[in-house]
């Protein structure tokens, strides 16, 4: 008797259980279905990020220009100002009128007055952690090391001019 006991041995019962059995599974498939929503629910904000991506990646197109020479970027050219190389795809002066590609030199020019930046800052860092550690360890090899180093991009970053952009938008 304990835990609900015995069957019931008459019909009437055998009927209860029937029902009792059925109306279980009913309720069971309808929690299933709100299980599912609930989980999509749960997992849509997954969901959106994964389809913004695959429709960024879908959209979006390459760079026009490319500082190093591979399968799409052929075309050698280099701007009017500093002369720096740089490489394009085969259809680009179709694409390109003369005022885009002036406003396209110019960002490639201060892109690479950047990248001259950045390498300075790098080895002007690596030049005072080499000094940090000859005046905590005593070690001369990092005094030499240091004094040696060529900070040739610092330079270049000091020498390099940036033209003068006018701002009209192509």
């Amino acid at each position: 008797m304990f835990f609900g006991g015995m069957q019931p041995n008459n019909r009437n019962g055998r009927r209860a259980t029937f029902y009792n059995n059925y109306t279980r599974e009913q309720t069971t498939t309808g929690d299933n279905n709100a299980s599912i929503v609930s989980s999509l629910l749960q997992m849509s904000p997954l969901l959106l990020l994964i389809l913004m991506s695959v429709l960024n990646s879908i959209f979006t197109e390459d760079p026009a220009w490319s500082y190093h020479r591979n399968g799409q970027y052929k075309v050698e050219r280099s701007t009017s100002w500093n002369s720096i190389r740089y490489y394009v795809k085969g259809e680009f002066t179709e694409k390109y009128t003369s005022q885009k590609i002036l406003h396209l030199e110019f960002e490639i020019e201060r892109d690479y007055k950047q990248d001259l930046q950045i390498k300075c800052i790098n080895n002007q860092r690596r030049k005072e952690q080499l000094m940090y550690q000859y005046r905590v360890t005593g070690n001369t090899r990092y005094r030499d090391y240091a004094s040696e180093m060529d900070l040739a991009s610092c330079k270049d970053y000091n020498d390099f001019k940036l033209p003068q952009y006018i701002n009209s938008r192509p």
